[in-house]
């Protein structure tokens, strides 16, 4: 920690509870302005909602966000270091971009070469990697700092799937990165850095008391895609070690959950035979991410986003004690452990009996289309749980009486069809 984050405790403080206060605020205006715009997500397609809900709650978080940083440290704290401005501008553009996409579907690789293109703009400003050293290191610190943040930020708009999901696990994240800044020796992350991480913690836990259990506005790609470029830019302005392995382990340590979310499903498309190629996995969508899979074993959609949460905390406690270890056996010792519980978890989660994937039907567009074997054809043997997850048993009835019901409802039908090779949909595996 630095000798002046003592000193900047009080502003720091300030920047979370102030931005909290903003976003409990300003949700319900910004609730009441998606009715009046039709910014609405609707039932449909994949989505499992039964109801149209508000999808701006990225741009409330943003702004809460920043104006709460603002408001508590001044304005002068975001011209006081280039890596603040970069991140700023690149979080904007991504609520623009989700914003966009929200209304419009975006391709699924323009929104990947976007998010490469932010993460150079934070890159330039100094957000990136500390692994290498040299000339050639500072090029490959660069590259690295722009595939995590692409990375991160996909994870977060892949996991943004249930009530909670996104918005909880990335409180837990920003509130692990302020302890670690605060309690490793020798970590390097200035109070105004901090501040940034404190604001956003404020700013989606405001959120989060209109999302969880039951969601009256979504995040959208505008807010998933914000956070997730946030975070992942504002771990990289923390220098957490001089030994390369500490300084990488930290950070991912404090992303375990997205990226768990996001290669464990990838990983399972890909033995399964969902996906043979980088373009299609980056464009498939389906019903079996983390959140999918712990409802499939009988819990609730609320409860399936707190055990996500559960996976984040306990591995944001193991980001600060990798970054404390006194000793390097220790070190190992930890990363080793931290280690089996992503492995443990991920085993288990394999074996849920889930199924389900996207695809396009006739006629619409692939972001519209939901098809796909019904989880209690799959072995599932909690069936009657997984309501939200599976077709109602009128649905066949309901489709016929109402032909633009049809496509859908057939494609359910078709139990026996192999899954298709691709969809469109999030950023990366959505």
């Amino acid at each position: 920690m630095d000798a002046d984050t003592t000193s900047f405790i009080c502003p720091v403080m300030c920047a979370l509870f102030t931005s909290l206060l903003l976003a409990l605020l300003i949700m319900p205006p910004i609730m009441r302005l998606c009715r009046r715009t039709g910014a609405m997500d609707r039932p449909g397609g994949h989505k499992a909602q039964r109801r149209p809900v508000p999808c701006l709650g990225g741009l409330g978080v943003f702004a809460a966000a920043i104006a709460g940083l603002c408001i508590a440290a001044g304005t002068s704290l975001l011209g006081a270091d280039a890596r603040i401005l970069g991140i700023a501008a690149g979080g904007a553009g991504c609520v623009i971009l989700g914003i966009i996409d929200d209304r419009t579907p975006v391709s699924a690789v323009a929104k990947l070469a976007f998010l490469l293109a932010a993460g150079l703009v934070a890159a330039s400003c100094g957000v990136r990697a500390h692994i290498f050293d040299g000339a050639w290191g500072a090029y490959a610190d660069i590259g690295i700092a722009m595939l995590w943040i692409a990375g991160v930020a996909s994870a977060f708009n892949s996991i943004d799937n249930t009530d909670g999901a996104a918005a909880g696990t990335a409180s837990i994240a920003a509130a692990g990165f302020c302890a670690a800044a605060l309690l490793v020796p020798g970590a390097s992350a200035p109070a105004h850095i901090i501040a940034c991480a404190c604001a956003l913690l404020g700013a989606c836990l405001g959120f989060l008391a209109y999302n969880w259990p039951e969601a009256r506005i979504y995040l959208g790609d505008n807010g998933s895609l914000f956070i997730g470029f946030t975070l992942a830019s504002l771990v990289l302005c923390a220098r957490w070690s001089p030994d390369p392995l500490r300084s990488a382990a930290v950070p991912a340590a404090l992303m375990t959950a997205p990226l768990l979310d996001l290669g464990l499903s990838t990983l399972l498309r890909c033995r399964r035979g969902a996906v043979a190629t980088i373009r299609e996995a980056i464009v498939y969508c389906g019903h079996d991410h983390l959140a999918h899979r712990f409802q499939a074993f009988g819990m609730s959609p609320a409860r399936s986003s707190a055990a996500l949460w559960g996976i984040g905390g306990v591995s944001a406690a193991a980001a600060v004690a990798l970054g404390a270890a006194p000793t390097e056996p220790f070190f190992l010792l930890i990363l080793a452990g931290h280690a089996l519980f992503v492995a443990a978890a991920s085993a288990i989660l394999a074996r849920a009996p889930i199924g389900g994937i996207c695809r396009p039907a006739a006629g619409r567009g692939p972001a519209h289309a939901y098809a796909g074997r019904p989880i209690a054809e799959l072995g599932n043997v909690l069936p009657s749980r997984l309501s939200l997850l599976t077709e109602p048993p009128d649905a066949s009835r309901a489709a016929a009486a109402s032909p633009g019901l049809r496509s859908t409802a057939a494609n359910h039908g078709a139990a026996a069809a192999p899954p298709p090779r691709a969809a469109a949909g999030r950023v990366l595996p959505g």
